[in-house]
């Protein structure tokens, strides 16, 4: 193995297929090296009642995982409201024939402020989400007087692997960090613990040849703990990620 500058994406094996087929459609692909981060997978919400005002999802996973429980697609499709603040999550909304509002903020944080001047008082929301959320919005809501449910449909598991899910073996991880170079791309703070973990940047070359390109603040933050270069994308997008890290090749 030599040391080459190339692209590394982060991404799950489960969002590859799209991801090179649309997502990476602008960086040559001699230059991507995949390097799966984090793996998804469904679980059963524990709770029983999912009536609710409004539901509110932060990422197309949400919408993937909720939609996929009976009880939670039909609370969403009964809602007064849907809201989200990503272009991706919209879509995936969309395709599954709903109609989002679409908040004019970057983070869910953001979201959380912009949701407080919208909804009447006391109103009851539903969050589909992880079972680590990036950033505890349902708490936040219902500190400002919402009556807010965490829904989790889905664990993430952060871990670098091999393309086949498989773990890297010593040998694998000792040569990655002999020879990676370039922009190593994350679009979720998850996927930044799964590449720490395996990688360890920060006691290694990678900390400083690694120039790290995030979708976001919270993602952006959580790659400060380990990379001295850190560039944030111009939105929350993954195309905007994409041209981040081929600016920075």
């Amino acid at each position: 193995m030599t040391s080459t500058q190339s692209l590394i994406w982060t991404r799950s094996i489960a969002d590859w297929q799209d991801d090179a087929a649309n997502i990476l459609k602008p960086a040559p692909s001699h230059l991507v090296n995949h390097i799966p981060c984090l793996a998804l997978a469904a679980s059963t919400p524990k709770l029983e009642n999912f009536s609710c005002d409004y539901v509110v999802f932060t990422s197309a996973n949400a919408v993937r995982f909720g939609l996929a429980v009976r009880d939670i697609d039909e609370a969403v499709r009964g809602a007064r409201g849907i809201f989200t603040h990503g272009e991706a999550t919209a879509a995936a909304l969309k395709a599954r024939g709903l109609k989002p509002i679409v908040a004019p903020v970057r983070t869910a944080a953001e979201l959380s402020e912009w949701l407080e001047t919208k909804l009447p008082p006391q109103a009851a929301i539903g969050l589909p989400c992880a079972a680590e959320p990036a950033w505890p919005m349902a708490d936040e809501l219902s500190r400002k007087g919402f009556k807010a449910s965490n829904w989790v449909c889905y664990e993430t598991v952060a871990e670098a692997t091999t393309t086949e899910g498989k773990a890297l073996s010593a040998q694998a991880v000792s040569e990655l960090c002999s020879n990676l170079s370039g922009v190593v791309a994350f679009a979720s703070p998850s996927a930044v613990r799964g590449f720490a973990k395996v990688f360890q940047p920060e006691l290694n070359r990678l900390h400083k040849v690694l120039t790290a390109a995030t979708i976001g603040p919270s993602t952006h933050a959580a790659a400060k703990a380990h990379f001295e270069i850190v560039r944030m994308a111009a939105s929350n997008s993954l195309p905007a990620l994409v041209q981040l890290a081929l600016d920075n090749l």
